[in-house]
């Protein structure tokens, strides 16, 4: 009966001891993934808000917002030369998106991270050729205004673009602008 009873002390010592050094691992492996995550929280790659790029169209003679209008933006990376311009390839488009815009002639879009060299703004509904080549860093930084590149167009349209902003001084292709693209 004795030797019972020491061996069942003897298990229930074994025990606590297997309890103890469990409960030591565990502690330990929370703190380590608690560790972690501040890093990850603190050095930015976690938890922070998205950066966001506007576009902003309007009328070049009237200043009015253009609404509803179909925009297709693409980030891009180094891309290749061609008749005198840098072109993306497949493999250097980082994002895609297709927006419309509102009824303050406004599209949003999240700039992607690590911040790409390119943003490239285009519209088939837009009149006026315009330089659609942005670079995202700054347009962050002071914002953009891209004017038409047409001789004979003289905007007087006083327009300024915020940080994080680009304002696209254009005009909608109308039914006549359109037959006149088609005859050649």
């Amino acid at each position: 009966m004795a030797s019972l009873s020491f061996s069942r002390m003897f298990l229930s010592l074994q025990t606590r001891r297997f309890v103890a050094e469990r409960c030591k691992r565990l502690i330990t492996n929370r703190l380590i993934l608690a560790s972690v995550f501040a890093v990850l929280v603190g050095s930015g790659h976690f938890g922070l808000a998205q950066q966001q790029v506007t576009l902003r169209f309007l009328d070049v003679r009237s200043g009015k917002p253009i609404d509803n209008l179909q925009v297709f933006l693409t980030f891009w990376n180094d891309g290749v030369h061609l008749r005198g311009k840098i072109v993306p390839t497949r493999d250097d488009v980082v994002r895609e998106t297709q927006a419309t815009t509102d009824k303050d002639g406004v599209v949003a879009a999240d700039v992607p991270q690590p911040i790409p060299g390119h943003l490239d703004a285009f519209s088939f509904d837009l009149a006026y050729p315009f330089n659609h080549d942005f670079s995202p860093v700054a347009v962050i930084a002071s914002g953009v205004i891209a004017q038409p590149r047409h001789q004979k167009l003289d905007s007087k349209i006083q327009a300024s673009a915020k940080p994080g902003e680009i304002v696209i001084l254009n005009k909608r292709l109308t039914a006549v602008d359109r037959m006149r693209r088609e005859i050649p």
